[in-house]
Parts: C-alpha cells; structure tokens; sequence
C-alpha cells in the first residue's frame, strides 16, 4: 500500500554496486573477458509483520474445530504496509569468449558466456533467495557463412531455475465471512465436496 509513502516515512531504497573485469584480445579475432561483481542493498521495501495486538485480533476471528486448531496461523502475518527495513546482497561473475569476422573468408562468427551468481535477501529474521535469483546461465550464439549470400544463425541459452519453497505441510485454508460494510467478522474453515 503506497498510496501516501511520505506519511509512512519511507525513504528510496539503495544500492552500492561494485563491478571488476579483465578483457583480452588473443588474437584471430577470438576475445575473452571474465568480470566480477558485488552489489548490497539496504532500505528495501518488505511488508511490515503484524504487531501483537494485530497478531490476536486477526486469531480471535477464527472459528475452527478443535481438531483443526492446528491449521489456525498464529504466527504474525505480512501486512500490505510497507517498511524500509529489508537488506541483501548479491555477487557474481562471468566469462566471456568472442570471435569476430576479422577477414572476407572467415565463416564463423559468434560468442559465449557462462554466468554465476546469487542473490538474497535478508527480511523477517531470515536470509532467502530472491525472486530472481538464477544461480547458473549459459548462452552461445552463433553465425556461419553458408554461401556468399546465406548465413546461418543459432542462439542457445541454458540456466537453472529459479529458487522456490518446498511445501512443509497441510493448513486448512480460511473462509473469510463478512458483515454489510465488508468488515471480515470470523475466518471459517473452507469445505469442497469431498
């Protein structure tokens, strides 16, 4: 929720990046470079965790059975109120090889790198990856001179996935019941057919 971020005393989030690299020309129009870099980030916008009146309000609203009491989530939530408190880092490196057409008759041209890197974020206690964090990338282009007229091209590209949660378990989910001014009054346990 964004809608006045001076009245919630945000400030810009921030970065310090940090890039070194080492190119060099190995002659026959072949090229390689491999470069390093370190980024940290502070003030990051997360959601803001509920206090623990928030934490026992929103509890109070469930009516479950006893023997479902253990699906009721009692720990505080993440709220849509944002707070500049998150921090990270990210770091890595890639290697670069490039050959050019440097004559008429050379037939091939094209480029490949390798990337590593990771990035996380430190939010609610905790260190996890970010959304985005691919930890390997691969990709190759290529172009070869068929005829004098034809050139043929290809793009390869390769990574890993990206991060995810695995699931630790089963929690009902909630039914919210609300009252004429869209108030949420209780949490009910959701039912399907079966």
């Amino acid at each position: 929720d964004l809608t006045s971020p001076t009245k919630l005393g945000l400030t810009s989030e921030r970065a310090v990046h940090v890039i070194g690299a080492v190119e060099r020309d190995l002659g026959h129009g072949l090229s390689a470079r491999v470069e390093g870099y370190y980024k940290a980030y502070d003030r990051l916008l997360i959601g803001r965790l509920e206090t623990p009146q928030e934490t026992a309000a929103r509890v109070a609203l469930y009516d479950y059975p006893p023997d479902l009491q253990s699906s009721v989530p009692t720990a505080p939530q993440i709220t849509s109120f944002p707070v500049n408190t998150g921090t990270g880092t990210s770091y890595g490196f890639d290697i670069y090889v490039a050959h050019r057409a440097t004559t008429a008759t050379d037939r091939f041209m094209g480029w490949a790198s390798y990337a590593w890197g990771r990035s996380d974020i430190d939010a609610y206690g905790r260190r996890y990856p970010f959304d985005y964090d691919r930890r390997h990338a691969v990709s190759a282009v290529g172009t070869a001179r068929i005829t004098r007229t034809l050139d043929l091209g290809a793009t390869l590209r390769v990574a890993s996935g990206f991060p995810y949660t695995p699931v630790q378990g089963l929690r009902v989910a909630a039914h919210e019941i609300k009252d004429e001014d869209g108030t949420v009054t209780s949490y009910l346990p959701q039912y399907d057919e079966n």
